[in-house]
Parts: structure tokens; sequence; C-alpha cells
């Protein structure tokens, strides 16, 4: 059973003080998280395990919010992704991580650990699922554990997390 280290939206449009996020702080208030992250790429390094860049870009126009096709059964009856909004995406005149702009570069500190055969994938919705081809991709490499690095666990990462979850894998922070 393979476990991929899935690292999402450590971007400067999330971490950086001069990003339209500059107001959450989120550095300030998680001083241990590059330490912690940089942790975890070394286990996963050590452990010869796929790691997993994922990178918002986000349009400036409004996307159609795009649902999941859900496994059959009660246990997915009320999965969040169903909601409008976890399907949804950054976008309009605030827009994070617009393409080309420095917003969605990763974070300096966070890109030196980057290596040239590390997996990027690139996503315009919350869920880094969503028309990415990462599940495609995790199934083709008999990936069915998946350990989450991120900045917060709203939005982007809860969504992915429930897209997880109806790919009947097991999921960690």
């Amino acid at each position: 059973m393979a476990t991929a280290l899935l690292l999402i939206d450590l971007q400067n449009g999330f971490l950086s003080l001069t990003s339209a996020m500059a107001q959450d702080n989120f550095l300030a208030k998680n001083p241990k998280m590059q330490s912690n992250i940089s942790a975890a790429i070394s286990y996963f390094r050590a452990q010869q395990c796929p790691i997993i860049w994922i990178c918002s870009e986000y349009p400036a126009i409004e996307m159609a919010p795009i649902w999941p096709t859900l496994p059959r059964g009660l246990r997915y009856a009320n999965v969040p992704m169903l909601d409008e909004y976890l399907a949804s995406s950054h976008y309009g005149q605030r827009v994070l991580c617009a393409s080309g702009s420095s917003g969605a570069q990763l974070y300096p500190d966070l890109e030196k650990l980057r290596e040239n055969h590390d997996e990027v994938f690139v996503k315009q919705y919350y869920s880094a699922f969503t028309n990415t081809g990462l599940a495609e991709h995790l199934r083709s490499n008999g990936v069915v554990n998946a350990v989450v690095a991120r900045v917060s666990a709203t939005n982007c990462v809860l969504a992915a997390a429930a897209d997880v979850d109806a790919m009947r894998m097991r999921l960690r922070f």
C-alpha cells in the first residue's frame, strides 16, 4: 500500500504577508509550519514515497461549480462536496494565485524543498481532484493513503478530503 504526501496551496498567495490573505498572518500564527513540512518531506523522501505539490491557479472569471461523482450508499449521502461552495473556486476581482502571478508561485522557503522528480498538479477549483488528473495519477501508482500538509483545513483541503473519502482512500493530516 503506497502512501503519498500531498502539499496543498503552499504558495505566496496564501502565505506571503503581501498577499490577499495577509490578514490571516498564517506563518506568524503557525511558526512551526515550515519546519514541520520540511520534516514531512524528508521523511517521505527517505521512505521513497511520492511527494506531490498541488498549486492553485485561479481565473479572474467565475467558474461554475463542479460536483464529483460520488459512490452509491448512505455513507456518502452527506459528503461536504455536495455543497456548492466547496465545489467552487477562488475567482473574481480579488483572485488568489492568478496564473503567472507571484501569488501562484510556491512560497520561497518551501520552493527550495521541491525536487525535479516531485509531481506538480495545478488546480482551478478548491479540490485538488477536480479536473486535474490527480486521482488517476494516485490510482495508477498504487497510492491508497494520502498525508496532507497544508495552509489550513478550510476550503481547499476540506474539498480535497471529501474527494479522498469518496475515492475510499485513507487520509491523514
